[in-house]
């Protein structure tokens, strides 16, 4: 969803950015319309890394692997 989000926003802006060079509106405009890029990615990108932080955990705290479907195997460090 978020990846659509991010798609959204990137049409939004490239029109924007288009209406800015013919004039048809301000900078104002294009700065409100690169904002919404930016947070679209930003927001994509947290969710990105809280899913990763949450596999990570999950994976610590059950000793597997979830994407590989085994068991974690120890390391030994000497």
């Amino acid at each position: 969803v978020l990846e659509k989000s991010v798609a959204v926003a990137q049409k939004g802006y490239d029109i924007s950015l288009e209406r800015f060079r013919t004039g048809t509106i301000n900078r104002n405009d294009l700065a409100q319309a690169q904002q919404r890029l930016t947070t679209a990615k930003i927001n994509n990108l947290t969710a990105l890394i809280d899913y990763q932080i949450g596999l990570a955990d999950l994976k610590r705290r059950t000793l597997f692997d979830f994407v590989k479907n085994e068991p974690v195997r120890a390391i030994i460090v000497e």
